[in-house]
């Protein structure tokens, strides 16, 4: 239901032909559902960062299922990569091999956040976006950069 509508999506056969209101609901469904990975909304809200946690959600929603979390780990990884084996003990940090469950990506997400590293992981996780990215993408290309939430000069 949007504002006092009941929306649903019936029969439409093409994409074209959503309505604003049905698209919102294919939206949230979506969002929804992957979200679900990581532990639902209720984890994603214990980021304080809401930079962070705007970089996570746009990485997972523009980038699909399958590659938006490879990207979101990989990045993580990679700044995990960075910190000490004391430092990743202090922070509470669980290692992230291929087959380890989205809840462990989510756990460090929260973790290396809550420590102040948001920026960091912001910008591990767009290095990771950009890498995919056709460099003939600029409209992508800046998306990708405006979840940076920093000046960055342009390569």
């Amino acid at each position: 239901m949007i504002k006092g509508k009941e929306t649903s999506l019936g029969p439409v056969k093409r994409s074209q032909d959503l309505t604003t209101e049905q698209l919102a609901v294919a939206y949230r469904g979506y969002f929804k559902e992957v979200l679900e990975s990581y532990g639902g909304r209720a984890e994603l809200n214990k980021l304080a960062d809401q930079k962070t946690a705007a970089t996570f959600s746009d990485t997972l929603f523009m980038h699909g299922r399958g590659l938006g979390p490879k990207l979101v780990k990989k990045g993580i990884n990679k700044l995990m990569d960075t910190l000490t084996a004391e430092d990743k003990r202090r922070i509470g940090l669980r290692p992230l091999p291929d087959a380890s469950p989205r809840t462990d990506t989510m756990h460090n997400l929260q973790r290396l956040d809550a420590v102040g590293l948001g920026p960091d992981v912001r910008d591990a996780i767009t290095e990771q976006r950009l890498d995919v990215t056709d460099k003939t993408e600029k409209g992508k290309r800046k998306r990708i950069e405006h979840f940076r939430f920093s000046v960055k000069s342009a390569p």
